[in-house]
């Protein structure tokens, strides 16, 4: 039996307008009302939506994002599902809408923490860089790195060579210190701006190609976004600020302290 399952979107709350829209290959969505949410779904088969294509599985994740963006104009929020979430009829008859339905009751009371949590707010991702060449050059002109190099020119080839690993591996840790206070300024004063932060990991070493230095996922309103992109132009440092996006970093994941210490090393439902 093809249509019996329920692509689910997102969570919204309880609302009864007739919602027009077209999500994943067209379909028309609509809404279903229980208790203090409505679910954005469309009708579909058990089965989730796959392609060997990359082209065509980016466009299919787009529909998906387009829905959770119209939804967010539309109804202020939306507390958004992965990609190809659907609910399934169970093995003891239960259709998806009832399924669904159960869902949305057993579950009102976190939604209703996380709705009011998004509720206006929506997500940016935020990358910022360092100029390494520039950082490198700042390091060499310490007082304690001239005297190595200095000690370089006079000594034998061999306490030279030996020197001049003691120079890299003074540079590397001075500037791996450095790069720690940068990303734990840029942490502390963003997440004063904001209504919550978290941090999306990354190993960043010095000798790293791209100089990233820290990225971030923010939860703001217009207000706070402006806040936050005034002050990182005055911080002189590059950076880009992509969104807004659907809130899935502050519903679906754990959030994550920043540290100041170097590191090392879809789903379906069927009730």
């Amino acid at each position: 039996m093809s249509n019996n399952a329920l692509y689910l979107y997102g969570i919204i709350i309880s609302h009864n307008k007739n919602w027009k829209e077209h999500g994943i290959k067209r379909n028309n969505i609509f809404l279903i009302n229980e208790g203090k949410f409505s679910a954005i779904v469309h009708k579909c088969d058990e089965k989730p939506y796959n392609s060997a294509d990359p082209v065509e599985v980016r466009d299919l994740i787009l529909a998906h994002n387009n829905v959770l963006d119209k939804a967010m104009k539309d109804f202020g929020a939306v507390i958004p599902l992965s990609f190809n979430t659907i609910i399934k009829t169970s093995k003891s008859g239960k259709t998806a809408e009832e399924n669904l339905r159960n869902w949305l009751k057993d579950n009102e009371e976190d939604l209703i923490k996380k709705w009011n949590k998004i509720n206006g707010k929506k997500e940016y991702g935020i990358r910022i860089y360092y100029e390494k060449e520039k950082l490198l050059n700042k390091i060499k002109e310490l007082h304690k790195i001239k005297q190595l190099q200095q000690k370089i020119q006079i000594e034998s080839a061999g306490v030279a060579y030996l020197l001049k690993g003691k120079v890299k591996e003074e540079v590397d840790k001075i500037g791996q210190k450095q790069i720690l206070e940068y990303r734990q300024n840029f942490y502390d004063s963003t997440k004063k701006l904001v209504f919550d932060i978290v941090i999306n990991q990354s190993k960043i070493l010095l000798d790293e190609e791209k100089d990233l230095l820290l990225s971030i996922s923010i939860l703001v309103n217009k207000e706070q976004i402006q806040k936050v992109n005034n002050y990182l132009v005055n911080k002189n440092f590059y950076f880009n600020v992509a969104g807004p996006f659907a809130p899935y970093s502050f519903v679906n994941s754990q959030k994550s302290e920043i540290s100041v210490t170097p590191k090392t090393g879809g789903s379906c439902r069927n009730e």
